[in-house]
């Protein structure tokens, strides 16, 4: 049986007074049923006005029914599909509404089947007729003036004319014609209310009927329907009910609420790299860029490693190699550095998200990536439109329960999801960039008291401690910027957490001393080894700290403690504190007594190091030196202790001042091959820098007796402030041929 027939029949049933009417199930079969209200958009029975009158007219035979079809179908859907082709809107759109709760979206057979039922019903009457001719057409099929009365009011509900080629073309472009009629639906929905409103009752049509309360209702219904059918839009396979969706919000609200302690990730990271680059945010923005690019597919550390070597690689004026694609990332990194836009919706909410301490105007969204997807039940790593939008929605609901932001939802969720699938705690899957940052970081320690080649105050060595430290602290502070960051660094461009104070351990005495903490990512593609490009930058500071406070050598180290046993040549005692004066020289006499020569321990935030500096050592021996030295150890108070291995890269730069008065062995031996540029770029500094040594070193020599030599760094004092040197001298060029 066709839709045409169908129909019919359920017409005869209606005029012989049988309350009854067709049903076609979903497996085609048509069967006879109570007659149900067939509600409209509007939330009325719109075939109760038609029946009422049709019960009014004179009997027909079957063969009739076919007469009354254009009322039915005008009165049930031809409206619909006529909203597109400019009909009045508030009569469209009531009809719209009809059509839309007969045929709802998807069903697209049943659909098609209909607009071919209605095409031939417009071939007969008249395809694309205008309602005159439609009229005409019924008059000439012999309607009576009841039935003729009641195609009227259909068509006063929705206008017939034109149904065919439109609505077949709703059959090929669905979703872009339905969403023009709801469209139409709501805009006349809105404008009835308004008419309401001034008419105050009064106003009615036709046969009495005031169409404005049925139009807004349409309007209201086709809102409600948008928002319970977007609600489900791009959700998982199997959310297709109201009951099973909640289900899954109540789940993942629960992922959030386990997540709770991580929601600021994308605060404290930003916050740490922000940090890291002295409040610069136009540094800080850099890094995050370039975090962002390399972050598709790459976990946390991995993606930060990446980040670092390529703001590393570009600091020092190389080639940027680096990301999980690295000829598609570092081109893109290169464009973003040298000052070109970026897209993609992704990543951007992704560098949004980490901006939000750098800038917070910029609008939070929401990071969807394999753990949110993951939470949200989906089996697919890379979301579709639908999808992204579906977890990017349903995540701003549950923020605004949580009276959270969007990030910090995600973030909670994302960080349970992660736990829950690597069968973690949340306190190991929160790891974020500022603990990524805290494993790339290179230290270098240095001492304010002049090297004893320098012959320049010497008579510092055996002053009392405190003056020492008083030396130290002015020192410390004329390397320090405005803001009290590190001016070097600043310079050069490293990324740096900032130094803490610790004892200093060199021939059998303690000294003051600081540790610079210095930004250091592991080299591309190659584990326990520094990046060549940091490796550059470190010794540039290396150099500037050397000459300028007359060192005979500054050192440095960057631990990496995922190694193996045989790679172990460093042990880091950790006891959550940076160690005193009296722990220092215990530790140190302990390891000389061990070992039968000196091994001087060196500070660490939450403890000491000791580090294998002697390649005739080899790392057995050496762990058992420390090992035993750690075992007698006593320490000030009850504080825990723990030792870790680590492996080191470790590196020198040195002077003898008796033979290069100006340092100039620190600058030629930056780097390999030596970098013109960056030489160039630590003279800089030193020029910049010097006078207030000089001036802290002139206090301290008339308030104590000590003795200056002023032939040291004699071209530093004489040269220009703050403008860029000349190239290496002579001598400085002769040692670098050496």
């Amino acid at each position: 049986m066709n839709l045409e027939k169908e129909l019919s029949t359920s017409l005869e049933l209606m005029d012989m007074g049988i309350d009854a009417e067709l049903h076609r199930g979903d497996d085609g079969t048509v069967s006879v049923r109570p007659r149900q209200a067939r509600m409209g958009a509007t939330g009325f029975d719109l075939q109760v006005p038609l029946r009422q009158e049709m019960s009014q007219a004179e009997p027909q035979a079957p063969g009739q029914a076919m007469e009354e079809l254009p009322a039915v179908v005008g009165g049930l859907a031809a409206g619909a599909t006529s909203a597109t082709v400019g009909l009045p809107g508030d009569i469209a759109a009531l009809a719209a509404g009809a059509y839309n709760a007969i045929f709802p979206e998807g069903d697209e057979g049943r659909l098609e089947a209909f607009t071919n039922t209605l095409t031939e019903i417009s071939d007969k009457y008249g395809s694309g007729a205008v309602k005159g001719f439609i009229q005409q057409q019924a008059e000439d099929a012999g309607l009576s003036d009841v039935q003729m009365q009641v195609l009227d009011e259909a068509m006063m509900v929705g206008e017939f004319g034109g149904i065919g080629g439109v609505a077949k073309a709703a059959v090929t472009k669905g979703p872009q014609i339905l969403s023009k009629v709801g469209d139409v639906i709501e805009g006349a929905g809105d404008a009835a209310k308004v008419r309401m409103a001034d008419a105050d009752g009064s106003f009615t049509v036709g046969m009495g009927v005031d169409p404005d309360p049925a139009i807004a209702a349409a309007g209201d219904a086709v809102k409600a329907a948008r928002a319970k059918k977007n609600i489900f839009v791009g959700s998982p396979k199997g959310i297709d009910t109201k009951s099973k969706l909640n289900t899954l919000r109540r789940n993942v609200e629960k992922l959030a609420v386990e997540g709770a302690d991580a929601r600021f990730w994308y605060e404290r990271s930003g916050k740490a790299i922000l940090d890291a680059v002295g409040g610069d945010k136009e540094e800080a923005e850099k890094i995050i860029q370039i975090v962002a690019i390399t972050s598709a597919g790459t976990p946390v550390k991995a993606n930060f490693d990446f980040a670092l070597q390529a703001y590393a690689q570009h600091k020092a004026g190389q080639k940027i190699m680096t990301g999980r694609f690295p000829t598609a990332m570092s081109k893109r990194i290169e464009q973003v550095l040298g000052g070109q836009d970026w897209e993609g919706r992704k990543t951007n909410n992704f560098y949004v998200n980490l901006m939000r301490v750098v800038d917070p105007q910029k609008v939070q969204g929401v990071t969807t990536d394999l753990w949110m997807m993951r939470s949200f039940g989906f089996d697919t790593d890379n979301p579709t439109d639908a999808q992204y939008s579906f977890v990017e929605r349903e995540t701003n609901r549950i923020a605004d329960r949580l009276d959270w932001e969007p990030q910090q939802a995600q973030a909670a969720i994302w960080v349970a999801q992660k736990a829950k699938e690597e069968g973690t705690d949340i306190g190991t899957s929160k790891f974020d960039y500022s603990d990524a940052l805290d494993q790339n970081l290179a230290q270098i320690s240095w001492e304010s008291i002049p090297g004893r080649t320098s012959s320049h105050m010497l008579e510092m060595f055996d002053a009392p401690y405190e003056v020492q430290q008083e030396y130290h602290v002015a020192v410390s502070k004329a390397f320090q910027d405005d803001d009290g960051f590190d001016l070097v660094a600043r310079r050069l461009g490293i990324p740096t957490p900032g130094d803490f104070e610790a004892p200093g351990f060199f021939e059998g005495k303690v000294s003051p001393g600081t540790q610079s903490e210095l930004i250091a990512p592991k080299q591309y593609k190659v584990d326990r080894k520094i990046e060549p490009a940091a490796i550059e930058l470190i010794e540039a500071y290396a150099a500037v700290r050397g000459v300028l406070m007359k060192q005979d050598g500054v050192g440095y180290h960057r631990p990496f403690f995922q190694t193996t046993k045989a790679a172990g040549n460093g042990v880091e005692v950790r006891i959550g504190r940076a160690f005193s004066e009296a722990e220092t020289k215990r530790l140190a006499a302990l390891l000389q007594q061990e070992a039968g020569f000196e091994i001087a321990p060196i500070g660490a935030s939450n403890g000491v190091r000791i580090i294998n500096f002697d390649p005739d050592l080899d790392n057995k021996n050496f762990q058992k030196i420390a090992k035993d030295a750690i075992d007698k150890l006593e320490l000030d108070d009850d504080a825990d202790l723990k030792a870790v291995l680590f492996a080191s890269q470790n590196g020198y730069l040195g002077n003898d001042w008796s033979k290069f008065t100006n340092g100039e062995e620190y600058i030629s031996n930056i780097g390999d091959k030596g970098r013109p540029d960056i030489q160039r770029k630590v003279q800089d500094i030193v020029n910049e820098i010097q006078p207030r040594i000089d001036e802290i070193d002139s206090q301290f020599s008339e308030q104590h007796g000590f003795t200056r030599n002023e032939q040291i760094n004699i071209k530093y004092k004489s040269a220009p402030r703050n403008v860029t040197s000349s190239a290496p001298t002579e001598q400085a060029e002769s040692v670098a041929n050496e």
